[in-house]
């Protein structure tokens, strides 16, 4: 039997991807998916699966714009905008890209960046997960995880968050999306 189980996961057997359901299985699958995108659309339809796996309310992709200045929105499975932030104005923001350092926002928390909690209670967000999207050793952009319950970050969203934003940079850094 465990040889059995082990073969069908090396084989990537479609049905034992269907019968289990691990953390560890979805974050395999939002790869796999990951890996497919090749324009906008597709980034999009990624978004709803990160948006589960993360236990989120939205995913939003900005990137650095290319003097460095500003933050711009490329998608997210929440209404279509096409925002842009002066990065001088979020230092949690600007943190996250400086250093590769994911941090979180609470807001309630007294030493929270107050423009990402007054942006956050503007979206009706409570909690906002950062984490950057390094390709190489740039900082290209931030993938942002808002939640409208306020709650501390579990290590393992936080990890998987990560990984996640590791793949959506070298897909956004290689296809160019911020401008298709």
């Amino acid at each position: 039997m465990c040889r059995s189980a082990l073969n069908a996961v090396i084989r990537h057997d479609e049905a034992e991807t269907r019968t289990a359901a691990t953390a560890e299985l979805q974050l395999e699958r939002v790869c796999h998916q990951i890996g497919l995108v090749t324009n906008r659309a597709r980034l999009r339809d990624v978004l709803e699966p990160i948006r589960a796996l993360l236990d989120v309310d939205e995913v939003v992709l900005s990137l650095l714009t290319s003097d460095r200045v500003w933050v711009e929105t490329v998608v997210t499975n929440g209404k279509d905008e096409d925002d842009r932030f002066l990065l001088a104005d979020y230092p949690a923001t600007a943190a996250v890209l400086k250093t590769g350092e994911a941090a979180q926002v609470l807001a309630s928390d007294p030493d929270a960046d107050r423009a990402e909690v007054h942006l956050l209670a503007e979206m009706g967000y409570r909690s906002l997960l950062m984490v950057p999207l390094l390709a190489g050793a740039r900082s290209i952009g931030v993938l942002e995880a808002c939640a409208s319950a306020e709650r501390p970050w579990s290590r393992t969203q936080i990890h998987s968050a990560r990984i996640l934003g590791y793949q959506l940079a070298h897909v956004l850094d290689r296809a160019r999306l911020a401008g298709s």
